[in-house]
């Protein structure tokens, strides 16, 4: 009886030993960052994470003429290309002729990931996630959801970027179907907008489970902002329509709590941003001194002339 009792006891614990390692194996799937051995790479790739693509660029373009010309610095180029990316469209001072030259930089280097190194799941896994990024930048929302998917679909082990990544689809599909829904002044199908199926509470959980599984400030940071970004984008869908108009309070308090998230750990650009927004919301809402702190701050953080132009030009 002993026997079998200390027995039992012992598969148990097997059992919970491998129920953890399994959980454990998840979450790394979930969680996993990029990581590189050369210390010029995982350098570059910081940077990226702070928001300096400039800096990631030249450091790796210098990388790849004097070093080598290797898969990772690719990809790490293309990524900082993409970030480069982002941030005109943040503060969208630029022509579409230099905005489109600049993304074509890395869409070409997804692609041609996607054409040399097909028969490496994984390497063709961070070609269509380039790709994906690109098309959704270029507000090409089908074609991103389609890579997007391919990307996670071909790799062995899923980085934490190809998650986020997933998460920015189903946000800019929730605004595009918004947008479409309003100006056709679809009342019946705007209140389906927020069931559980649509790619609104996609986007919010999707985004929120990334935050509860990474340690990572920068990147949960980064996610409180782009939720914060994506309510703001929503009350904007919505002004000037009554039949949402009860719904962008709501929205609007979520998009000050996201950004007043963000604030504390994130990098600068990313801070600056979030209390430009908190600048631009408590404007609206006739708050003139909050409002000017706000600006203040932000102002304060910003590093390039787009930026300062931006904030200064709403804090008159």
């Amino acid at each position: 009886m002993v026997k079998k009792l200390f027995s039992a006891t012992i598969m148990l614990i097997m059992l919970l030993l491998f129920c953890s390692i399994a959980w454990s194996a998840l979450t790394t799937i979930t969680t996993r960052e990029k990581t590189f051995e050369n210390k010029i790479l995982q350098t570059a790739n910081t940077l990226i994470q702070q928001r300096k693509p400039d800096e990631a660029i030249s450091m790796l373009k210098d990388y790849r003429e004097t070093v080598r010309e290797d898969f990772d610095s690719k990809v790490l180029l293309a990524e900082a290309y993409l970030e480069k990316c982002s941030q005109m469209k943040e503060t969208m001072d630029i022509s579409e002729n230099e905005y489109q030259h600049t993304i074509a930089i890395p869409f070409n280097m997804g692609k041609s990931i996607m054409v040399n190194d097909s028969y490496d799941n994984d390497k063709l896994s961070y070609g269509s996630y380039i790709c994906a990024k690109s098309y959704l930048l270029n507000s090409r929302i089908e074609r991103a959801q389609r890579y997007s998917n391919y990307a996670i679909e071909k790799c062995t082990s899923p980085d934490i970027q190809l998650y986020i990544l997933k998460a920015d689809v189903f946000a800019e599909s929730y605004c595009h179907e918004l947008k479409v829904l309003l100006s056709n002044h679809n009342h019946y199908k705007l209140a389906a907008t927020a069931d559980k199926e649509s790619p609104y509470l996609n986007a919010i959980q999707t985004y929120e489970q990334i935050i509860r599984s990474t340690t990572n400030n920068l990147i949960k940071s980064r996610l409180y902002y782009k939720m914060g970004v994506f309510e703001l984008a929503i009350v904007e869908l919505n002004k000037n329509k009554g039949s949402l108009i009860e719904l962008s309070g709501d929205h609007i308090l979520k998009a000050q709590k996201n950004f007043k998230a963000c604030i504390p750990n994130a990098d600068d650009r990313t801070k600056a941003m979030s209390y430009y927004y908190l600048g631009v919301i408590e404007k609206e809402q006739n708050n003139n001194e909050a409002a000017q702190k706000s600006f203040s701050s932000a102002l304060n953080l910003a590093k390039d002339d787009s930026l300062k132009n931006m904030i200064q030009k709403n804090m008159k």
